[in-house]
C-alpha cells in the first residue's frame, strides 16, 4: 500500500486486529522500492491499532525496509506530520539496510515530524547489507532503522532479535 510515486496519505485504523499470513517479498528487481505492510508513507499519514502476525513475513534485497511500513518520503519545505501509534511487529523482516519492525526509513526535512508511540516489535529483523551503494551499511533497529532529529519514539519496546550481517563494511546501528 504506497509506492514512492503515490504515497499512501491519510488516516488507517487497524482497530486492533492483527494481519497475519501476509508475505511481502521483493527481489531481483533493479527498481528501488519501500516495502513493508505499507510501502511507501506521504505527509499527513496516520497508522494506529495494526499487528502484522507472526506467520507473516516481509523479505526484500533493496533497503527501507519495515513491518509496518517502508519508508517515510517526504519533499523538502512541507509541514507536518506522520504518525504510527498502537502498531505491533510480529513477522520476520529482513532487507538489505534500513531494515526494522515497525519503519525502515525517514527521509525529509527538519520541518516535518515523526511520532512512533506505543508500537513494539516482537519479530527478528535481519538487515544483509553487502556494502552497496549506501555510506553507512547494514542499519536495523527493532523499532525505526534510520530516521531524523525530528522523531519522537514513546512507549516502544522490543521482544524480538535484531541482526546485521555486512560484506566489507562495518555496520552500525543508529536507530532506536
Amino acid at each position: 500500500i504506497g509506492t514512492q510515486s503515490n504515497p499512501f496519505t491519510g488516516l488507517f485504523y487497524g482497530g486492533g486486529h492483527t494481519i497475519d499470513y501476509l508475505a511481502c517479498r521483493y527481489e531481483h528487481s533493479t527498481d528501488d522500492i519501500d516495502v513493508g505492510l505499507f510501502g511507501t508513507l506521504g505527509m499527513r499519514t496516520e497508522i494506529h491499532d495494526v499487528i502484522l502476525g507472526s506467520h507473516s513475513s516481509i523479505t526484500s534485497t533493496k533497503n527501507a525496509v519495515g513491518g509496518i511500513a517502508g519508508c517515510v518520503r517526504v519533499p523538502d519545505g512541507n509541514i507536518g506530520s506522520v504518525r504510527i501509534i498502537g502498531c505491533g511487529n510480529q513477522a520476520n523482516v529482513t532487507g538489505s539496510f534500513n531494515v526494522a519492525g515497525i519503519l525502515g526509513a525517514v527521509y525529509f526535512d527538519e520541518k516535518m515530524q515523526l511520532v512512533l508511540s506505543d508500537c513494539y516489535n516482537a519479530g527478528s529483523i535481519t538487515a544483509t547489507s553487502k556494502g552497496e551503494k549506501n555510506t553507512g551499511t547494514g542499519e536495523s533497529a527493532a523499532i525505526c532503522a534510520a530516521t531524523k532529529s525530528n522523531a519522537l519514539v514513546t512507549r516502544c519496546w522490543n521482544l524480538g532479535g535484531v541482526t546485521t550481517t555486512t560484506t566489507g563494511l562495518q555496520p552500525y546501528r543508529p536507530g532506536y
